[in-house]
Protein backbone atom coordinates (compact mmCIF):
# COMPACT_ATOMS: atom_id res chain seq x y z
CA UNK A 1 0.00 0.00 0.00
CA UNK A 2 1.40 2.93 -1.06
CA UNK A 3 1.99 5.97 1.83
CA UNK A 4 1.16 9.63 1.72
CA UNK A 5 3.59 11.92 3.87
CA UNK A 6 1.46 14.24 6.11
CA UNK A 7 2.53 17.42 7.95
CA UNK A 8 1.15 18.05 11.41
CA UNK A 9 0.68 21.33 13.04
CA UNK A 10 3.73 21.17 14.39
CA UNK A 11 5.81 20.46 11.14
CA UNK A 12 6.12 16.73 12.05
CA UNK A 13 6.34 14.32 9.18
CA UNK A 14 4.01 11.61 8.96
CA UNK A 15 3.33 8.78 6.63
CA UNK A 16 -0.31 7.79 6.19
CA UNK A 17 -1.76 5.29 3.54
CA UNK A 18 -2.46 6.69 0.52
CA UNK A 19 -6.47 5.03 1.21
CA UNK A 20 -6.69 7.23 4.27
CA UNK A 21 -6.21 11.44 2.58
CA UNK A 22 -9.27 12.66 2.41
CA UNK A 23 -9.50 15.74 -0.30
CA UNK A 24 -10.76 19.56 0.34
CA UNK A 25 -10.28 23.09 -0.09
CA UNK A 26 -8.87 25.24 2.34
CA UNK A 27 -8.97 29.46 1.80
CA UNK A 28 -7.23 32.15 3.23
CA UNK A 29 -7.58 35.85 3.21
CA UNK A 30 -4.58 38.48 3.05
CA UNK A 31 -5.33 41.98 4.51
CA UNK A 32 -3.16 44.27 3.67
CA UNK A 33 -3.80 47.97 5.09
CA UNK A 34 -1.15 50.99 5.88
CA UNK A 35 2.10 48.17 5.43
CA UNK A 36 0.89 46.04 7.70
CA UNK A 37 -0.95 42.89 7.35
CA UNK A 38 -4.07 41.63 9.61
CA UNK A 39 -3.16 38.04 11.04
CA UNK A 40 -4.06 35.46 13.98
CA UNK A 41 -2.08 33.34 15.89
CA UNK A 42 -2.81 29.39 14.97
CA UNK A 43 -4.04 27.91 17.99
CA UNK A 44 -1.77 25.24 18.91
CA UNK A 45 1.36 26.74 17.45
CA UNK A 46 1.45 30.56 18.85
CA UNK A 47 2.56 30.89 15.26
CA UNK A 48 0.39 33.83 12.58
CA UNK A 49 -1.37 32.68 10.11
CA UNK A 50 -4.18 34.75 7.98
CA UNK A 51 -7.31 34.12 8.36
CA UNK A 52 -9.10 30.99 6.78
CA UNK A 53 -9.18 27.59 6.77
CA UNK A 54 -11.23 24.56 5.38
CA UNK A 55 -14.52 24.72 3.16
CA UNK A 56 -17.66 22.40 4.64
CA UNK A 57 -20.07 21.05 1.93
CA UNK A 58 -19.94 23.19 -1.22
CA UNK A 59 -19.33 26.38 -0.60
CA UNK A 60 -17.72 28.36 -3.51
CA UNK A 61 -14.20 28.96 -2.36
CA UNK A 62 -14.98 33.07 -2.66
CA UNK A 63 -17.91 33.28 -0.19
CA UNK A 64 -15.94 30.87 2.01
CA UNK A 65 -12.80 33.42 2.39
CA UNK A 66 -15.82 35.78 3.02
CA UNK A 67 -17.15 34.23 6.19
CA UNK A 68 -14.27 32.67 7.61
CA UNK A 69 -12.40 36.03 7.30
CA UNK A 70 -15.68 37.72 8.91
CA UNK A 71 -16.08 35.39 11.29
CA UNK A 72 -12.43 35.43 12.59
CA UNK A 73 -12.15 39.08 12.48
CA UNK A 74 -15.63 40.41 11.98
CA UNK A 75 -14.77 42.29 9.08
CA UNK A 76 -16.81 42.29 5.90
CA UNK A 77 -14.11 42.23 2.80
CA UNK A 78 -13.90 40.95 -0.85
CA UNK A 79 -11.77 38.85 -2.35
CA UNK A 80 -10.25 40.87 -5.45
CA UNK A 81 -7.11 38.76 -6.49
CA UNK A 82 -6.13 35.08 -6.28
CA UNK A 83 -2.33 35.28 -4.92
CA UNK A 84 -1.65 31.69 -4.51
CA UNK A 85 -2.73 28.44 -5.25
CA UNK A 86 -1.46 25.25 -4.14
CA UNK A 87 -1.67 21.03 -2.96
CA UNK A 88 -0.64 20.52 0.69
CA UNK A 89 -0.87 17.69 2.73
CA UNK A 90 -1.80 17.67 6.18
CA UNK A 91 -2.84 15.78 9.48
CA UNK A 92 -5.42 17.51 11.63
CA UNK A 93 -5.70 18.03 15.34
CA UNK A 94 -8.20 15.02 15.14
CA UNK A 95 -5.42 12.84 13.10
CA UNK A 96 -7.59 12.94 9.69
CA UNK A 97 -4.96 12.80 7.04
CA UNK A 98 -5.87 15.65 4.36
CA UNK A 99 -5.31 16.44 0.52
CA UNK A 100 -5.62 19.74 0.57
CA UNK A 101 -6.13 22.65 -2.59
CA UNK A 102 -5.01 25.81 -0.38
CA UNK A 103 -6.82 29.10 -2.20
CA UNK A 104 -5.06 32.52 -0.57
CA UNK A 105 -7.01 35.60 -1.75
CA UNK A 106 -5.92 39.31 -1.95
CA UNK A 107 -8.92 40.73 0.22
CA UNK A 108 -10.14 44.76 -0.05
CA UNK A 109 -12.21 45.95 3.25
CA UNK A 110 -15.73 47.08 2.45
CA UNK A 111 -15.93 50.58 4.30
CA UNK A 112 -17.28 50.96 7.48
CA UNK A 113 -15.92 47.42 8.47
CA UNK A 114 -14.17 46.95 11.69
CA UNK A 115 -12.92 44.24 13.71
CA UNK A 116 -14.88 42.71 16.62
CA UNK A 117 -14.37 39.63 18.63
CA UNK A 118 -14.02 36.37 16.19
CA UNK A 119 -17.28 34.58 16.09
CA UNK A 120 -17.17 31.29 18.78
CA UNK A 121 -13.79 32.82 20.78
CA UNK A 122 -10.51 33.32 19.85
CA UNK A 123 -7.95 35.62 19.72
CA UNK A 124 -8.52 39.05 18.48
CA UNK A 125 -6.30 39.15 15.13
CA UNK A 126 -3.66 41.67 15.14
CA UNK A 127 -2.34 44.21 12.61
CA UNK A 128 1.60 42.89 12.30
CA UNK A 129 3.75 45.43 9.96
CA UNK A 130 4.80 43.74 6.99
CA UNK A 131 9.05 45.05 7.25
CA UNK A 132 8.88 42.87 10.50
CA UNK A 133 7.08 39.85 8.84
CA UNK A 134 9.56 36.43 8.78
CA UNK A 135 9.03 32.99 7.78
CA UNK A 136 9.95 31.25 10.80
CA UNK A 137 6.81 33.50 12.65
CA UNK A 138 4.31 32.24 9.98
CA UNK A 139 2.31 28.92 10.17
CA UNK A 140 1.08 29.46 6.21
CA UNK A 141 0.36 32.64 4.46
CA UNK A 142 3.99 33.93 4.24
CA UNK A 143 4.63 33.25 0.25
CA UNK A 144 1.16 34.30 -0.65
CA UNK A 145 1.87 37.61 1.48
CA UNK A 146 5.38 38.37 -0.61
CA UNK A 147 3.47 37.37 -3.81
CA UNK A 148 1.05 40.04 -3.15
CA UNK A 149 3.78 42.21 -2.28
CA UNK A 150 6.25 41.23 -5.64
CA UNK A 151 3.62 41.54 -7.94
CA UNK A 152 1.28 44.01 -7.04
CA UNK A 153 3.12 48.14 -8.12
CA UNK A 154 3.39 49.58 -4.84
CA UNK A 155 2.90 47.12 -2.90
CA UNK A 156 -0.99 46.08 -3.33
CA UNK A 157 -4.13 47.13 -5.47
CA UNK A 158 -6.14 48.40 -3.34
CA UNK A 159 -5.44 52.41 -1.03
CA UNK A 160 -4.29 52.43 2.48
CA UNK A 161 -7.42 53.00 4.95
CA UNK A 162 -7.18 55.40 7.57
Amino acid sequence: MSQVPCLTTTGALVMVPADEVTFGVAVYGILVENERVLLRRHPETGLWEPPGGRLFGRQAPEQGVRSLFRAQTGLVCDPVLRLLLESQHRLDEQGQAWELTVITYQLQRTRGSTITAPAGGGEQPLWIPLDELQREQMQTGYDAIQIARRETPGGFLFPTVE
